[in-house]
């Protein structure tokens, strides 16, 4: 049955996130389309400091052409698509619509904007790219798969240094991506950033989409699995019933005191 209002367990935060984001989205493709000069200065700047260290630092060129492939979507997308069955399998259907949906719907909206934008790439590139650049495919696809891995692995965490571990490695992974892009000069460090900010609204959007209608979130610490748990440690109407039969009352004479 299709719910036509959303579950209270859903909250705002997620939508809160998908707001700030999103302006700060709408704002940098304000100044990408309009050729803002305080935003193309920096970008020139810094893209012609990447080339002179690549230059002169093999070593590097050669981590940060590995660090991009974690951003290709001939090797995230089959990763997900495994993660999605097995999730499926294990009935976590929560959490497989959120990768599923976030790995087949933002990837999409991305390349819709980069056509409309049909910003040029930077001229001198150090690795092989096609297409526009904003915003970064490479970037946005990465922090697409870390944010939903990070969400779908959540619920199992309880202790404070795991969801720290959980946030900082889906940073990590994100933050590389985007680094490495800028560093082989095949992207603006704007490009990147938009990346970033477009996968984390949307992202969120879909997380709270899928909490407030969806299949209800699994997982040992959530909202869900409290409620379940209270329930079946609470005694039912029968046994409170047999419970209040059971119980002396200590106003009324026991059999004892009556002979």
């Amino acid at each position: 049955m299709v719910r036509w209002s959303p579950r209270s367990t859903a909250g705002t935060r997620p939508l809160w996130i998908t707001a700030a984001a999103g302006t700060a989205f709408a704002t940098l493709a304000f100044a990408v389309a309009h050729h803002v000069t305080g935003l193309s200065r920096p970008d020139v700047a810094l893209s012609l400091a990447a080339h002179r260290f690549a230059d002169s630092h093999p070593a590097w060129l050669t981590a940060m052409a590995a660090a991009t492939r974690a951003g290709d979507a001939a090797i995230v997308m089959p990763v997900a698509a495994v993660a999605v069955g097995l999730l499926a399998w294990k009935r976590l259907r929560h959490s497989a619509v959120v990768i599923a949906a976030s790995l087949i719907l933002i990837p999409l909206i991305r390349l819709g904007l980069s056509v409309a934008f049909h910003r040029p790439r930077p001229q001198d590139p150090l690795s092989a790219a096609h297409g526009w650049a904003f915003p970064s495919g490479h970037t946005t696809t990465a922090a697409v798969a870390a944010l939903v891995a990070a969400y779908a692995v959540w619920p199992y965490t309880r202790r404070a240094w795991q969801r720290g571990a959980v946030v900082a490695g889906a940073a990590a992974w994100a933050i590389t991506v985007a680094i490495s892009r800028v560093a082989l000069v095949v992207h603006w460090p704007s490009d990147v950033i938009g990346g970033l900010l477009l996968a984390t609204a949307l992202v969120a959007l879909i997380t709270w989409f899928t909490a407030a209608f969806g299949p209800p979130r699994g997982g040992p610490h959530t909202e869900q699995a409290r409620r379940e748990r209270d329930d079946r440690s609470s005694p039912t109407l029968q046994e409170r019933a047999s419970r209040s039969r059971n119980t002396v009352d200590p106003c009324q004479p026991t059999t004892s005191e009556k002979t």
